[in-house]
C-alpha cells in the first residue's frame, strides 16, 4: 500500500473509532416545544405505573395533552451526563499512543453539556411500544470496549453483531408485556417491563451504572419522556416508520429518523450518521477502490484551511465578507430567515472554493445553514447560466422572419 493510501486509512480509522464515543443529545427544555419529563429510579420504586401517563389519566392531564388528541410518546432510555463519559474517553485518547489526528478529532467535536442516552423509542397513545422506531447509541458498548482494553477491535462488524443479540433480546421482551388494564387485547409498557428493558441494555453494552459516573454528583436516570399531540386524522404518524425519511430538512430538529438505514436487519444507529459510510470508505482504500473524490477529500493539506476561532482568522473572514465577494445568485426567501454573517462567509467561501476544485461535501448540525447554502449555489447557477444564454444571444445575428403570404 502507498503512503497516501496508508495515509488516508489512517485518517479514516481514527475519525471511524472517535465516531463511535460521539454522544446523542437528549431533547432538553430549551429545544423541546413541550418540557421532556426526567425520572429517577427512586420515582420509579415509590410511584411505579402511577408515573406513566398511558396509564394514569391524571398524570396525562398534567403533563397539558389536550383531551380528544392523540399523544406519541418517546423515551430515552438509560440516560446519564455527558460528562461522565466525555473525560474518561478524552484521557484514552491522550494517553493510549493515539495518533495526532484522532486526539485533534476528539478535541475539535467534544461534547459534555447535557443528557445522552442509551436508546430511544416510541410508544402510541396506550403505550404500547413500536419496535420499529427503536434505536440505539454505539457510545455505551464502545465505552465497554474501551474499559476492557478492546478499543482496537472496535468495528461496525463487531457493533453489528452485537446489536443482532440485542434485537432478539428485545423480541423477546416484547412478548412479556402485560396487557392494559382497561383496553381488551392491547398490550402496554408497565415500569416492571421498562426496567428490565433498560436492565437488559447494560447488561448487552456490557457496562454498569458506575462506569458511567464521573463522580458522586453524576446522574443517571432511567428514561426520559417526551411526547408530541396530533390530530385522529393523522393516525399514519407511527406508520411505515422504517422507511428512509428525509432529514436534511434544518427545521425538524426533533425528528424522528436519526439514520438513515440501508439494511433492515440492522438497528438503528441512534448517535451517528456516518459509522457505516466510514467503515466501507476504508474498505475501499484497502482494496484499491477509492473514489476521485474521496481521494481528493483526505489528499487535501491541513495547512489550507484556518481556524475560524482564532485571530489568524479574521482578515480571511474580512476578506470572504467583501460584498464585492458575494453571489448574484440568491435563493428567494422570507426577509425574516435572512443569513447570519457566518452563513454568508461560508456561501462566499463555497464560490470561491469552486474555482480551485470545487465542494465536496457540506456537513454540520441541523440549523446551521447547509440547506441555505446549497440553495444559493444552485441560484447562482442559474445566474451564471442566464449570463451565457444573453451572451449568446446578444453576439448572434439575429434574421427578422419574413411573412410569407398565403
Amino acid at each position: 500500500m502507498s503512503i497516501r493510501r496508508e495515509s488516508s486509512k489512517n485518517i479514516l480509522e481514527s475519525w471511524h473509532l472517535v465516531e463511535f464515543f460521539q454522544a446523542y443529545s437528549v431533547p432538553d427544555k430549551e429545544d423541546s416545544k413541550i418540557a421532556p419529563v426526567n425520572v429517577s429510579g427512586l420515582e420509579l420504586q415509590s410511584h411505579g405505573n402511577h408515573l406513566l401517563p398511558w396509564l394514569n389519566p391524571a398524570i396525562r392531564d398534567s403533563l397539558g395533552i389536550t383531551l380528544g388528541k392523540k399523544c406519541v410518546y418517546t423515551l430515552y432510555l438509560g440516560l446519564f451526563d455527558k460528562s461522565s463519559i466525555d473525560k474518561k474517553v478524552a484521557q484514552y485518547f491522550s494517553t493510549n499512543n493515539q495518533d495526532d489526528c484522532a486526539c485533534e478529532e476528539i478535541e475539535q467535536r467534544r461534547d459534555n453539556e447535557g443528557m445522552s442516552c442509551f436508546a430511544k423509542l416510541m410508544l402510541d397513545e396506550f403505550g404500547a411500544p413500536r419496535l420499529d422506531t427503536f434505536s440505539v447509541s454505539t457510545l455505551p458498548w464502545a465505552l465497554a470496549e474501551l474499559l476492557e482494553g478492546r478499543a482496537g477491535a472496535i468495528s461496525q462488524e463487531r457493533f453489528d453483531t452485537r446489536c443482532d443479540d440485542l434485537k432478539e433480546f428485545v423480541e423477546r421482551w416484547e412478548t412479556t408485556l402485560p396487557s392494559h388494564p382497561s383496553l381488551e387485547g392491547r398490550y402496554t409498557l408497565c415500569v416492571n417491563s421498562l426496567m428490565n428493558l433498560i436492565e437488559g441494555l447494560y447488561q448487552w453494552a456490557g457496562i454498569s451504572n458506575q462506569d458511567l459516573l464521573l463522580s458522586e454528583n453524576s446522574k443517571v436516570y432511567p428514561f426520559q419522556m417526551a411526547f408530541y399531540e396530533y390530530e385522529t386524522k393523522s393516525d399514519n404518524l407511527l406508520a411505515d416508520k422504517n422507511k428512509p425519511e428525509n432529514t436534511q430538512d434544518d427545521s425538524e430538529d426533533d425528528s424522528y429518523e436519526d439514520d438513515p438505514i440501508t439494511d433492515d436487519s440492522q438497528l438503528p444507529i441512534l448517535n451517528s450518521f456516518y459509522i457505516r459510510d466510514i467503515e466501507r470508505a476504508i474498505n475501499s482504500i484497502a482494496t484499491g477502490r477509492t473514489s476521485k473524490p474521496l481521494q481528493a477529500y483526505l489528499g487535501q493539506s491541513s495547512s489550507k484551511h484556518v481556524d475560524l476561532y482564532t485571530n489568524d482568522s479574521i482578515p480571511l473572514i474580512h476578506k470572504h465578507l467583501n460584498p464585492k465577494m458575494t453571489p448574484e445568485g440568491r435563493w428567494l426567501t422570507e426577509p425574516v430567515h435572512n443569513m447570519s454573517l457566518m452563513q454568508q462567509f461560508a456561501i462566499n467561501t463555497v464560490f470561491t472554493e469552486l474555482k480551485t476544485g470545487g465542494v465536496i461535501s457540506v456537513n454540520g448540525p441541523p440549523g446551521t445553514g447547509k440547506t441555505t447554502l446549497l440553495r444559493d449555489i444552485i441560484a447562482q447557477n442559474i445566474v451564471e447560466r442566464g449570463k451565457v444564454l444573453a451572451s449568446l444571444f446578444k453576439s448572434s445575428r439575429w434574421v427578422k422572419p419574413r411573412r410569407v403570404p398565403c
